[in-house]
């Protein structure tokens, strides 16, 4: 019988009568690389269960945070704040452009439906966020 099911036995796959508790399901897919990972897509997005991204949620809400300490004089500077929310200036510098990320990018992160390899990764690796929001759509991977 394990042959049959790892597919070994190809002879004898057409010959056994099924078995009527095993169910079989197809569902078109694909494998997609998210860092280290690989994710399992399925075709039909209306399968997908929601499954919200909170580091990066918690990512866009910090930036806007920051921008917000920054422009209300909270902070005077990226050193500044740094100290303040005891995180690494550098971080701060690098994701402190996700402040102006376009809405409908950000509206597709809270409902779950962004790109699966959209995450904190992938943007950490983007050396610059484009101003254009279409480039940022581009970039980021959502469709056209």
């Amino acid at each position: 019988m394990r042959a049959v099911l790892e597919g070994t036995d190809q002879e004898n796959v057409s010959a056994q009568e099924p078995n009527p508790s095993i169910k079989r399901i197809e569902i078109n897919h694909h494998l997609r690389r998210r860092g280290v990972e690989a994710k399992l897509v399925l075709a039909d997005n209306n399968i997908r269960e929601p499954n919200p991204d909170h580091h990066l949620i918690m990512l866009i809400a910090k930036a806007h945070l920051w921008l917000n300490k920054l422009t209300d004089s909270t902070a005077i500077s990226i050193s500044d704040l740094a100290t303040q929310q005891k995180e690494d200036a550098t971080d701060i510098s690098r994701f402190l452009p996700l402040a102006f990320l376009a809405p409908t990018i950000v509206e597709s992160i809270l409902a779950c439906t962004q790109p699966v390899d959209l995450t904190i990764e992938k943007l950490r690796r983007i050396p610059a966020l484009p101003n254009s929001w279409n480039e940022q759509r581009e970039l980021l991977g959502f469709a056209a």
